[in-house]
């Protein structure tokens, strides 16, 4: 069934939010376009930049989505006009095309954003065994995995002097869940979970935290009084420590924050994923 735009246009915001995630896109495909296409020498000159880049876009995104989920229209259609203006390039690893929805595009901007800091993190390696991993949470410092001794090294981030390592890093994601189904009123919260892993560099690390939102939200359908929640989970942010205290491997501290439609916070310790 072809989709009627026109009906769309006519509620408000749906063409601004069109307009902006699509600017949103193409923001994000410029830097990963300038970060693969840099020489080392460009890469590590402009690190800083880009990195602060990277954060400025996913921060739009992740603060346009929350408006789009407030009215419930994560599931809408991006409007045709403005997915014609999106720069798709033959390297990417998806397209924006006539039907891509909100949360569809969201997630993907977030997937290559995630992609531009692994490969910068591989262009501007302190040493060869280095890769880049993210931003410490407490010091703002980098952090990066060396493959030879399996530790994780936090840097300063202008000198890259070492601050501190250890085998274990300490992993805190979010997730929000925002959806109207199985209520009858608007329903919203947020789901974090927090463990310390070891072994991982950036790929392995994408790759587990693509399983760790599917368990946390696995772990919040199964808990009473949320198991008819139909809506599934999507990743908000992801939070790095160097050491940390949260507990080792598949054992999780959890947290269940109820935004709406009261506030309420369930805490689980030491629960098995």
């Amino acid at each position: 069934m072809p989709i009627d735009y026109e009906r769309l246009r006519r509620f408000k915001g749906y063409v601004t939010w069109s307009r902006r995630i699509i600017e949103i896109w193409n923001d994000a495909v410029r830097i990963k376009s300038k970060i693969r296409f840099a020489t080392r020498e460009e890469a590590t000159r402009n690190e800083d930049e880009w990195k602060r880049s990277i954060e400025r876009i996913r921060g739009r995104n992740r603060d346009l989505f929350e408006s789009i989920s407030k009215a419930r229209w994560f599931s809408q259609p991006v409007d045709i006009d403005y997915v014609k203006q999106a720069e798709n390039r033959g390297w990417l690893p998806f397209f924006v095309e006539e039907g891509i929805t909100f949360e569809t595009l969201y997630a993907n901007i977030g997937f290559l954003l995630d992609d531009a800091i692994t490969e910068l993190g591989e262009k501007v390696k302190v040493a060869p065994e280095e890769e880049y991993i993210g931003v410490d949470a407490d010091t703002g410092h980098d952090i990066y995995y060396n493959r030879g001794t399996k530790e994780y090294v936090l840097r300063h981030k202008k000198t890259k002097e070492e601050i501190k390592r250890d085998v274990y890093l300490e992993v805190e994601e979010t997730v929000s869940i925002d959806t109207e189904e199985g209520h009858e009123v608007p329903f919203v919260a947020e789901v974090s979970g927090s463990t310390r892993v070891k072994g991982m560099g950036r790929k392995e690390l994408n790759k587990w935290e693509e399983e760790f939102q599917k368990s946390l939200d696995e772990f919040f359908h199964k808990q009473p009084g949320f198991d008819k929640i139909k809506s599934r989970a999507m990743k908000k942010g992801v939070e790095y420590r160097v050491g940390g205290t949260a507990p080792d491997w598949n054992v999780v501290d959890i947290v269940i924050e109820k935004k709406e439609p009261r506030t309420g916070t369930y805490e689980f310790k030491r629960e098995k994923l």
